[in-house]
């Protein structure tokens, strides 16, 4: 008696080629991504320009500026960080000479002990801003908003101040020798603190220092500026 035999469960077992070439294909790729994924390099998490020439500074790769970031000991000179939200962030020992940070937000931001000689922070948010000991000659801090900030020892030669809010701002033992708090109209307040600062040459015409004698502001530091020599 002859045996039957079930064609459709043969057929069930055979492999066209075309589906075996398909599967042979997608393996293929599947191998081929793997291998990309270990060739290629990661992407930077950010990255810091120069505004000057436009290069990148090394060392700022995987940086990312934002608020909280820690910046401490990094030289960012000429750094490209202007419209920036920076507040609560750690720059205390860079070197931040002629760094561009127009219109930031700096909020809380420390910047002690840090080299930052023609820094530009004009138009920024700086409330309570930590600059003690800091190296600001020749920096623009005009129209900025610096109330609560601490200059305490630092070196602001030849530093622009004019239009900036400074109120309960404390100078104790800065060197402000040449800084220019004019020409627009400066509001000296009550609060503020010069206690032992250096003004010789500095420029105050404009500002109003009504009230600043009673936070230690003395005649023998309003006589060391140019103010007489301009009227």
């Amino acid at each position: 008696m002859p045996i039957a035999t079930n064609h459709r469960s043969s057929r069930c077992h055979k492999t066209s080629p075309r589906r075996l070439k398909t599967s042979t294909s997608r393996l293929l790729t599947i191998a081929l991504l793997g291998i990309a994924s270990q060739t290629v390099a990661p992407v930077a998490l950010g990255q810091i320009y120069r505004w000057d020439n436009g290069q990148l500074i090394p060392g700022t790769e995987q940086i990312f500026p934002g608020p909280n970031v820690n910046f401490s000991g990094l030289i960012l000179d000429f750094a490209a960080l202007y419209t920036t939200n920076l507040s609560s962030s750690n720059f205390s020992s860079a070197s931040l000479i002629s760094a561009d940070l127009t219109y930031s937000t700096l909020t809380s931001a420390n910047f002690q002990s840090a080299n930052a000689s023609g820094l530009i922070l004009s138009n920024s948010a700086m409330t309570d801003v930590n600059f003690t000991s800091a190296t600001l000659v020749g920096a623009y801090l005009s129209s900025s908003n610096l109330s609560v900030a601490r200059f305490n020892t630092a070196n602001c030669t030849s530093a622009v101040f004019g239009g900036a809010n400074l109120t309960r701002v404390n100078f104790t033992s800065a060197n402000l020798t040449a800084a220019d708090f004019s020409p627009t109209n400066v509001n000296i307040p009550s609060s503020i603190s010069f206690a032992s600062a250096v003004f010789t040459d500095s420029t105050i015409f404009g500002a109003n220092l009504s009230r600043a004698t009673s936070f230690s502001f003395t005649a023998s530091q309003l006589y060391s500026t140019d103010l007489p020599q301009q009227w």
